[in-house]
């Protein structure tokens, strides 16, 4: 650094001064804007391991070489700068050892190769806390431990490409020099979480090896009992009242309650638990697991993609028949009515809907019409929320939240498709009730065609009645001063069962 008065050059004069530019060495040139025949930098093979530790002697916290005896079950971070003495290294493993004696030490890996960051900027994406832009970039172990075949994979699509830049020769070499020392140092974790899941079993301790993001994870609906997906976003590990649980957080679609009026298909974000357990269980036991552990994912792909456009279909008003088990929530509860077969077929089945783009306004006057038309509209239900939370299989508390952005039913993809709800949001005419219903369950209602002609009654007493019933629901423009109430139709038939 050079001092303000050397800038500076006297003149004749006492009271005069000039200053003058600093000489531009090779030391302090400023480096020249990137192009496409700028030289690559070779990249460092380089790994220093080093104990962080307190000294009781200085008072402060140092560095010093960690010993070659050291088992590595985890790693390390390091800060960066001018002086930093590891800017040459790839990454460092740092074992942090607690001031006191009674904690285990902990290990972070901070990453110093632009390559690295790259690659873990390429598999990882996001990841909880961790900025790509931190300086010093601090990872925990277990995230490399979780993407570790994906980092191998992002390594033979390097190796695959025909046509390899020099950057894409250094990507690959750094990428192996971070598998080798991950495989090196972890080989003991890595060997355990490889015969655990080959077994289709996992311990809690090692349950973020199978905790991937992006991937998809099959879960129990304790409404209808069947099997849902969800895409996973992150887990975390948090404490829940003393004990480890992993908190999930995941996203499915679903409908979306617009500010109380209106209701459309959008992405609903999730949290699932899962609390902690003892020794090794099995994958599919858990109250959410990985769909590459079910026994028959591409069967079950196959089932919720039928059932995801079956639910996509029931967007409107559908007087529909229904067989099963539907449910309300209230509050922490769920209440469950049970429809059988001969009771939904009657002539107060249950009105399934689905509300797109619905406004309470155009609901006045829907009562004592009959089955509303496929094009007519209902209104939303008084505490229409899907999304306050739904409890899965074992009881794992869930709560679910809408995200902002709303889709059409054209811009749903296969993969968004199996992502949807399990039930149908509808209102029983017979109980008089907004509930929830198995999409699976609603079918047409199966009407009785002979049930007219079988009537004994005069001809042209039959045909009068038809002409009434199919005038009714053509649009006349006719109505009360009061809306819908002039669109009303009551027909009084008496006389002997079968005959007037």
């Amino acid at each position: 650094m050079r001092r303000f008065s050397s800038l500076i050059k006297f003149s004749a004069h006492p009271s005069e001064f000039v200053l003058t530019p600093p000489t531009i060495t090779e030391e302090n040139k400023t480096p020249a804007t990137a192009d496409h025949d700028e030289v690559l930098p070779v990249p460092s093979l380089q790994v220093k391991r080093v104990d962080r530790y307190y000294s009781r002697w200085s008072k402060s916290w140092k560095y010093r070489n960690m010993s070659s005896k050291v088992t590595i079950e985890a790693v390390p971070l390091l800060h960066s700068g001018n002086n930093d003495p590891w800017r040459d290294c790839s990454f460092v493993l740092v074992r942090n050892i607690p001031r006191v004696d009674i904690e285990e030490p902990f290990f972070k890996i901070v990453v110093k190769s632009g390559y690295i960051l790259k690659a873990c900027q390429d598999v990882v994406q996001t990841w909880p806390g961790i900025s790509w832009n931190a300086e010093p970039l601090e990872l925990d172990p277990e995230m490399f431990i979780t993407f570790f075949e994906k980092f191998g994979e992002y390594r033979d699509g390097l190796v695959s490409k025909k046509s390899k830049t020099e950057r894409d020769d250094h990507m690959i070499s750094s990428v192996n020099l971070l598998l080798s020392t991950i495989s090196t140092d972890y080989r003991a974790t890595l060997a355990t979480i490889d015969r655990l899941t080959s077994h289709g079993e996992i311990t809690f301790e090692l349950l973020y090896a199978i905790l991937i993001p992006r991937t998809l994870f099959v879960a129990t609906c304790a409404i209808t009992s069947n099997k849902r997906l969800f895409k996973l976003v992150s887990a975390t590990c948090i404490t829940t009242d003393g004990k480890p649980v992993y908190q999930l957080h995941c996203e499915s679609y679903d409908l979306v309650d617009r500010f109380g009026r209106t209701a459309s298909i959008g992405k609903v974000f999730t949290t699932i638990l899962l609390h902690s357990f003892k020794g090794a269980t099995k994958i599919q036991e858990l109250d959410v697991y990985p769909l590459k552990y079910h026994s028959n994912p591409d069967k079950l792909r196959a089932a919720l993609l039928t059932r995801g456009k079956k639910w996509v279909s029931l967007i409107g008003v559908h007087h529909m028949e229904y067989n099963g088990i539907a449910a309300s929530k209230r509050r922490s509860k769920i209440i469950k009515h049970n429809y059988p077969l001969e009771y939904a077929a009657s002539a107060m089945s249950p009105l399934l809907y689905l509300p797109p783009q619905t406004s309470v306004e155009s609901l006045h006057g829907t009562h004592g019409r009959g089955p509303p038309q496929p094009n007519s509209v209902l209104p939303l239900p008084p505490s229409f929320n899907p999304f306050s939370w739904s409890p899965h299989a074992n009881g794992t508390l869930v709560q679910s939240t809408p995200a902002n952005e709303a889709l059409s039913n054209s811009e749903l993809t296969d993969e968004d498709l199996i992502l949807s709800s399990t039930v149908a949001y509808g209102f029983s005419l017979s109980d008089k009730l907004w509930l929830e219903f198995d999409v699976e369950q609603v079918q047409p209602v199966e009407w009785n065609e002979d049930a007219f002609a079988n009537l004994v009654l005069p001809s042209d007493h039959k045909d009068l009645l038809r002409s009434l019933v199919e005038a009714h629901h053509r649009e006349l423009g006719f109505d009360d001063f009061i809306k819908g109430k002039g669109h009303g139709l009551v027909i009084n038939l008496f006389g002997p069962p079968g005959v007037v």
